[in-house]
């Protein structure tokens, strides 16, 4: 399937690339000794994908006046100023933006992988109270 994406018809954020999985769902559950481990990269996966996504929006908000006007007067102005930028100035907030991306997908899938563990010790807590 071909997808333009981002779509400049549509409205900004409205829609987002076809995921694409490094394991199809057959290939996920017939390793059920990995099976958490799986699901946590597919979700990785979706999470960094989705972040690719909004970046592309981003640039095309920040390029795009005629993009731009299609955001309501609030939710403009920081692209408004990110247009405004120089170059360089625009790559470096990009990148700001690209690496709290980074950093709040790590500690949600860290906090995902090791959430077994903690209800496994609060269970047992519990059990000792």
């Amino acid at each position: 399937m071909n997808q333009p994406f981002p779509n400049q018809n549509g409205k900004p954020f409205l829609l987002w690339s076809l995921p694409k999985f490094p394991k199809t769902a057959m290939e996920v559950v017939a390793d059920p000794e990995h099976l958490q481990q799986n699901l946590i990269d597919i979700l990785g996966c979706g999470f960094f994908q989705r972040r690719d996504d909004i970046l592309a929006y981003i640039r095309l908000l920040a390029d795009d006046e005629q993009y731009r006007s299609k955001l309501g007067t609030l939710k403009r102005k920081p692209y408004d100023a990110l247009a405004g930028l120089d170059d360089a100035d625009q790559q470096i907030a990009l990148a700001i933006a690209e690496g709290a991306m980074d950093c709040l997908i790590e500690q949600i899938c860290g906090m995902l992988s090791d959430a077994p563990t903690w209800y496994e010790d609060r269970a047992i807590a519990r059990r000792k109270a």
